[in-house]
């Protein structure tokens, strides 16, 4: 599924990505 091509990422983006969703939750939740 998704799980293989988050490998071809770089660890980077990956947190990027995460932090980015985090974000949003975060300010959600205000």
């Amino acid at each position: 599924g998704a799980t293989p091509s988050i490998d071809r990422f770089d660890p980077d983006l990956t947190i990027r990505g995460l932090l980015e969703i985090w974000r949003r939750n975060a300010s959600l939740k205000d």
